[in-house]
């Protein structure tokens, strides 16, 4: 996948704190934060990659010129469906998530910092298909939301802002059940199977059929996919109430974005976000990890 790094490929670079950068930390942070993260170790993902590219100039501008001009300025890595892809295609986890970086020597072209770089039609490609990722995931994220209260009864008409104990203890099966999680994840995917082989949904070109529920764990991506998911639906039932998606099809995208960031963070177990919900579904899910706000 063409991006506009420049450098050679010269194998394998030194692992430090895999700590997942999102765009609401590198907005806010000042550089010397964000240069001593990158010192430190720091991931980058596709998604945040595309939503630089995708914001006005100026941001852009000041987003990049806060990394160090240096070689490897940060850690890249694939988009959760490219994660998710792996998994399925070779029945085993991403796990550990450095070993998926980008193997390369590389620099983040200094024109981009200083609003000069054309980006060319390839590197674009880049941003299309990360932006196809996440309609799909919107789609399916306004699925989940609407019947979550299916997989969590005490959800079922839930008005929005409701009682907040609720939310929390639905909450913390997601972060602490293993097989409720499971559960639910064999549900989705046994759903998807199905339209497939009934012909309902074509098969994408290199579709692989999901891991088995009983194989996935917390080190699986497929895993924390469905449960930081689940935790965004539940979130999105307390702030909308239950069963409403109709019209909110930009606070979704927000939501799926960030969804994609802790997902990422679980596995590395590493975090830096200025975005309080991220900071709380990261808490949840790994108590013990690095929070960097």
């Amino acid at each position: 996948m063409a991006r506009p790094f420049r450098g050679d490929f010269s194998g394998a670079l030194p692992v430090k704190q895999q700590v997942v950068i999102d765009k609401s930390y590198l907005q806010g942070a000042t550089p010397a934060d964000v240069r001593q993260l990158c010192a430190n170790g720091a991931l980058m993902t596709d998604t945040l990659f595309a939503e630089l590219l995708t914001t006005s100039e100026e941001s852009r501008k000041r987003c990049f010129a806060k990394f160090p001009a240096t070689l490897n300025p940060v850690e890249m890595i694939p988009s959760i469906g490219d994660l998710m892809r792996y998994e399925a295609s070779y029945s085993r986890p991403c796990t550990p998530i450095h070993e998926c970086r980008l193997q390369a020597r590389f620099k983040f072209q200094p024109g981009i910092a200083a609003g000069t770089y054309e980006f060319t039609e390839s590197e674009l490609g880049v941003v299309r298909a990360v932006e196809g990722e996440t309609r799909e995931r919107v789609a399916q994220f306004a699925q989940a939301a609407a019947v979550v209260s299916s997989w969590f009864p005490e959800l079922q008409g839930f008005p929005a802002n409701g009682p907040p104990s609720l939310i929390d203890a639905a909450m913390a099966r997601i972060a602490t059940d293993p097989e409720r999680v499971r559960s639910i994840y064999a549900q989705i995917v046994g759903g998807m199977n199905q339209m497939i082989r009934d012909g309902a949904v074509a098969p994408p070109a290199d579709w692989a059929p999901p891991p088995r529920p009983e194989d996935v764990d917390e080190g699986w991506v497929w895993y924390r996919f469905v449960q930081v998911d689940l935790l965004a639906a539940v979130e999105f039932v307390h702030k909308h109430g239950a069963g409403t998606t109709g019209d909110l099809c930009e606070q979704l995208e927000h939501d799926v974005m960030d969804a994609e960031y802790v997902v990422a963070a679980t596995l590395s177990s590493g975090l830096a976000s200025r975005d309080t919900t991220m900071q709380s579904f990261f808490r949840r899910l790994c108590p013990n990890g690095l929070l960097v706000v």
